[in-house]
């Protein structure tokens, strides 16, 4: 991969539209920029070290090597399982975290 196309790579991990940005702005909104500054860190050199694995050939690493294949993609079925369960379980009111019943103070 040359030069060019390596900085193309990076730079549309950086301003890649998507639900990462969604989240992030959200994350911004809620607790500021500083707070949120190691999760725009993280998704944008998450991204952009998916991409270089892409274009350096990690796909033929899996084509070659089934077997690595197989236990990246049964892992991440367990991890979504796993985390789709957190989320079906995860308390849906005030009331359900801290488990006292809220007052009205006059």
């Amino acid at each position: 991969m040359n030069r060019e196309t390596l900085l193309a790579f990076a730079l549309f991990a950086l301003a890649a539209p998507g639900p990462n940005n969604i989240i992030l702005m959200i994350s911004r909104d809620n607790h500021g920029f500083r707070a949120g500054l190691p999760n725009i860190l993280g998704v944008a050199f998450g991204f952009a070290l998916l991409l270089m694995c892409t274009g350096f050939g990690l796909s033929e690493l899996f084509t070659r090597f089934t077997g690595i294949y197989l236990v990246t993609k049964w892992l991440g079925v367990i991890y979504f399982i796993y985390y789709a369960w957190k989320l079906a379980s995860a308390p849906t009111s005030p009331m359900q975290v801290n488990g006292s019943v809220p007052t009205c103070r006059a």
